[in-house]
């Protein structure tokens, strides 16, 4: 299965329904969440960047999905997700690192993302390297902040 390319609007039916099902907040196309800040600290310059969107479809079917935008020097990967039928087959792997290419490509010199605890190991299965303890809750959705210099 290849990566591909995609819109905001496929992306954000896979994130609305199937990653933050009854999210209170709208769903932007990236954030402000400045790294390695919790409680949170926001950089309205990062709303400036240029996203990018990836997919991993089966057949006409939106698979897997992640995205993510500049961050002054950084890159961050934003919004995961893999559909549970096609996981542990290696699409999450190959959609970070197709993030780390994008941000390799923007001169970027480090990505970061803040993974579910549930998560972790397909980071940390492409170099990413936890750097915070976990925050938010203490279950399998808990985040923490997670680093992968290039």
């Amino acid at each position: 299965m290849k990566v591909n390319h995609i819109t905001f609007s496929e992306i954000l039916e896979v994130w609305a329904t199937e990653l933050w099902p009854g999210r209170s907040s709208p769903i932007e196309p990236h954030s402000a969440i400045s790294f390695g800040h919790f409680p949170f600290e926001y950089n309205m310059k990062f709303m400036q960047e240029p996203p990018t969107f990836f997919g991993v479809f089966e057949a006409t079917n939106l698979v897997g999905v992640n995205s993510g935008h500049g961050t002054i020097d950084g890159y961050r990967s934003r919004g995961l997700y893999v559909h549970p039928l096609y996981r542990g087959l290696g699409i999450g792997k190959k959609l970070l690192l197709a993030t780390i290419d994008q941000a390799r490509e923007e001169g970027k010199s480090y990505v970061w993302s803040m993974p579910r605890r549930s998560s972790i190991d397909v980071y940390e299965s492409v170099g990413f390297v936890k750097v915070s303890d976990w925050f938010g809750t203490e279950t399998a959705e808990a985040n923490c902040f997670a680093l992968r210099d290039l």
